[in-house]
């Protein structure tokens, strides 16, 4: 459960009960202001995934996904060729629920790159971190914090639609019962109304944390 003295020592590095107009002004926000609405900003629920290396021909890859309930999200990995050629490879997340009113939605997030063998000239690594912030997310957190994930690896993927890819990997039809979100990264930064407070996903070596700060 949020209270004011949570977010009072997340905003203001304080034990004490600091009220709801301070903090506000300390974030940078406009009343009216909700509680929820405020921990989500500075002290948001949070889930990280991630999966074991997968293989697919000669390429390997690994991949950790952070995503919040305010709907920020940040997307890692490593895809590397242990071989002696090249390949282009999809590597991607899909998260999939069903909503109350019965829809089924599949959130998918993907990286496609390629990588080299000790035969052709080229990086035998790619690495990749993308981030955005989609209100997908955070209105329909309560389903997806708990929902089935699954990471994928392809070899043969060689360009055209990444959505309609996934969804025949999937086996299920792009526009069919099953609706799709591909999110899409953004330029980072401070989200509008917020101020200079700065929230978000972040990659330290301990692994994926949400971190807000100055």
């Amino acid at each position: 459960m949020k209270s004011i003295k949570n977010v009072s020592r997340k905003v203001l590095a304080t034990t004490s009960t600091i009220s709801m107009k301070e903090i506000i002004r300390k974030v940078g926000l406009k009343s009216p202001v909700s509680l929820l609405a405020l921990s989500n900003i500075v002290d948001p629920d949070t889930r990280i995934i991630k999966n074991g290396e997968l293989k697919a021909s000669t390429v390997e890859a690994f991949g950790e996904l952070g995503i919040a309930s305010n709907g920020e999200w940040l997307f890692i990995g490593k895809a590397h060729e242990s071989g002696s050629f090249e390949h282009s490879y999809i590597f991607y997340i899909t998260i999939q629920f069903n909503t109350p009113s019965g829809e089924s939605i599949c959130v998918a997030l993907e990286n496609d790159g390629k990588v080299y063998g000790s035969l052709v000239s080229g990086d035998a690594d790619d690495s990749w971190a993308q981030s955005g912030n989609d209100p997908r997310i955070a209105e329909n957190w309560n389903l997806i914090k708990e929902a089935k994930a699954e990471f994928k690896l392809d070899v043969t993927f060689v360009g055209g639609s990444i959505l309609e890819f996934i969804a025949n990997a999937l086996g299920v039809a792009v526009f069919g019962p099953v609706s799709f979100v591909l999110l899409s990264p953004i330029r980072e930064g401070s989200p509008p109304g917020r101020g200079d407070w700065k929230c978000g996903w972040r990659n330290s070596p301990e692994g994926l944390k949400y971190i807000c700060d100055k």
